[in-house]
């Protein structure tokens, strides 16, 4: 696909949903899009931190994901950690959607800047006159991207955090953040970026505010079990399927509850249906 970084980014992103893939597929074509987009125009020279000695770092977070979503989450305690006498943070803010937990993330940001509106051009601009010295990408290949603005090389440390999982395949992302969980010793070699390893976990989980009480659980009141998937219908594959029928089958009254937003629609359902039923798993257990 030359030409369409963004049709890579794509279907690099459709591709993990699918099991007839591995890790060097996926680095593959993250490559090929990280090559396109290294040849895109007004692609401009490594910057040089100037100063960086005398002043608090400044690090940049671009995401799209700066809501009520996993990644708002869990960068939410981080910014409130960042020790200000030696950090500042600034936010490049590309979501579409805007909530509580946005206004929350923008109180502890230094600098908040509304990306989704502006063009590369525009935004690499104000970014280079930020003078970030660590800019942080939070979405990789997910939706709300914005991978041609490191494509640019617009701060001296770049860095792949939290919103993906695996390699951007951009040459200018010098850094991938990790734990040994998710990028064991030896799989580096799936990654273009090299690895840096956090000594416990790579994610920082901010505990919601409510305080829920807990009951007994529902099986003593309805007699069975009930397994539930709260889940994007795309990650459900034939596998999946399988090995959920394999369980509901060594479990003869055990049920199992789907909720995603593509079930709003009667023929999602009954496709995934017609999936059990081809184990035996009849649809009154779903």
């Amino acid at each position: 696909m030359p030409g369409l970084p963004l049709a890579l980014s794509n279907l690099l992103m459709g591709m993990h949903y699918g099991s007839e893939w591995g890790n060097a597929d996926f680095l593959a074509v993250a490559r090929e899009m990280g090559a396109q987009q290294a040849a895109a125009p007004a692609a401009v020279a490594p910057v040089v931190a100037v100063g960086a000695a005398e002043r608090p770092l400044r690090i940049g977070y671009v995401s799209g994901d700066f809501n009520s979503h996993p990644v708002g989450y869990f960068l939410e305690s981080v910014l409130a950690a960042h020790d200000r006498r030696r950090v500042t943070v600034l936010c490049y803010a590309n979501n579409s959607r805007s909530d509580a937990l946005t206004e929350r993330l923008r109180g502890l940001a230094d600098g908040w800047q509304e990306i989704v509106a502006l063009g590369d051009e525009a935004v690499a601009a104000q970014i280079r006159a930020d003078r970030i010295d660590v800019l942080v990408d939070l979405s990789g290949h997910t939706g709300n991207n914005r991978l041609g603005l490191f494509a640019r090389r617009l701060a001296p440390v770049q860095v792949s955090w939290l919103g993906y999982f695996g390699s951007t395949g951009l040459p200018e992302m010098d850094w991938v953040l990790a734990d040994r969980h998710v990028i064991p010793l030896g799989e580096e070699r799936f990654f273009s970026e090299a690895v840096w390893r956090l000594p416990a976990s790579y994610l920082c989980f901010t505990p919601p505010a409510v305080e829920l009480p807990v009951g007994p659980p529902p099986m003593l009141a309805e007699g069975c079990v009930t397994f539930g998937c709260f889940n994007n219908r795309a990650k459900i594959g034939l596998a999946c399927v399988a090995l959920w029928s394999a369980t509901l089958a060594a479990l003869p009254q055990a049920r199992l509850l789907l909720k995603a937003r593509q079930f709003g629609d009667a023929g999602v359902r009954e496709a995934l249906r017609a999936q059990f039923a081809a184990h035996g798993i009849a649809a009154n257990r779903l």
